[in-house]
């Protein structure tokens, strides 16, 4: 603004030297006008000023619409447009601490409400905070302009992209609604219930339940007397060592839970609770959840000393459970022998050689979980 200014003053003095030099009377006469045009436009100014309004608004992705966007709704009723409306937005990803700034730029007819909507594009998925340093709206010549808005601060979610799981076990499901039913009844003793799982290698096949093996298209095993907790527990340890499989981990992670909700079918999540050290389990039975618990998950500090998973082996809580989903963007081969001496755990390693990076969407939708 100030150079227009300056660059439209010069222009003026200009003229006036020159008419002087000269003694031509019509040079006064321009210099007249420019300065009318010049003062019509400031009170012009002042007037949009009071009378046109600026809102701005950031809206986080959801399932429908994987996309951040920023809203500016600028409402003009004035006679005369809005030359130019400029804005400098600072895109901070806290979720993986990366930072990006931005200009924007506008023009508003006259008479008009204008609704701009601006992406924010991201890599990465996260925890955002849009900065907006302030929204400068220029007069109908461009010379003068007044700050429309200042200093805003949002908050918003860029969810990683999911994929359905094409095979997922139907044996943890055919155990939760038999307990469900067998927990209403009268003088129940869950150990009593007869328990489903998955076959194993050693099991005999006098143990093997033919009709839903052949229904769930996999061998199903019956056991007996066996206290049940039959809920599904999903872990997820997310390292900032890499950021690319860090944001892999996400998108397993949300792929996994909305493929249990898609074939209805409870579990639990696991998470630290963002400024203190509490460990949140939670269970998810709706689409809602997974993504309020993502949000959780992505406000979570980094997993930077000691894991989810070594938390929960330590005070005993992994043994609760008849299947444990472990999802980790680095698992050393020490770790990853011990847990597979657990039995009950799933382990998805996000990392070069074990899982195909470079077409995440195949991989996941491969898994079997």
């Amino acid at each position: 603004m100030i150079n227009r200014i300056i660059f439209f003053s010069l222009g003026i003095l200009g003229l006036c030297v020159l008419a002087l030099w000269t003694g031509e009377l019509y040079f006064f006469g321009i210099v007249g006008i420019l300065i009318c045009i010049l003062l019509v436009n400031l009170l012009l100014m002042l007037i949009q000023r009071k009378l046109v309004k600026c809102k701005v608004e950031v809206k986080s992705s959801t399932i429908e619409s994987n996309v951040m966007k920023i809203r500016i709704e600028v409402d003009n009723p004035t006679f005369f447009p809005v030359f130019q409306g400029r804005g400098k937005v600072e895109i901070r990803n806290l979720s993986f601490d990366i930072t990006n700034k931005h200009d924007i730029r506008f023009s508003i007819p006259n008479k008009r409400t204008q609704i701009l909507e601006y992406e924010i594009e991201s890599e990465y998925c996260g925890k955002f905070e849009i900065n907006i340093n302030s929204i400068k709206l220029y007069d109908s010549l461009g010379i003068f302009s007044w700050v429309g808005n200042k200093n805003l601060k949002y908050q918003a979610y860029l969810f990683p992209d999911y994929y359905y799981v094409n095979s997922v076990s139907q044996v943890m499901r055919v155990n939760y609604e038999k307990e469900h039913q067998f927990s209403h009844e009268r003088n129940s003793n869950l150990s009593d219930l007869l328990q489903y799982r998955e076959y194993q290698k050693g099991d005999s096949i006098k143990h093997i339940n033919w009709k839903l093996s052949n229904r769930y298209d996999e061998y199903i095993i019956r056991e007996f007397d066996t206290p049940i907790d039959n809920q599904i527990l999903v872990v997820s340890d997310a390292y900032p060592i890499n950021k690319r499989t860090k944001n892999i981990a996400y998108s397993v992670l949300m792929s996994v839970c909305m493929s249990f909700i898609e074939k209805g079918i409870s579990h639990q999540i696991v998470y630290i609770e963002h400024g203190r050290n509490n460990m949140i389990p939670k269970e998810l039975i709706r689409y809602e959840q997974v993504i309020e618990s993502m949000k959780d998950i992505m406000n979570s500090p980094n997993a930077d000393n000691e894991s989810l998973m070594q938390v929960l082996i330590k005070n005993g809580s992994i043994q609760k459970y008849s299947k444990v989903i472990y999802i980790s963007n680095y698992i050393s081969d020490i770790e990853k022998k011990r847990l597979a001496t657990m039995g009950n755990i799933k382990i998805i390693h996000v990392a070069e050689g074990e899982f195909a990076l470079e077409n995440v969407e195949a991989t996941i939708c491969a898994l079997n979980i």
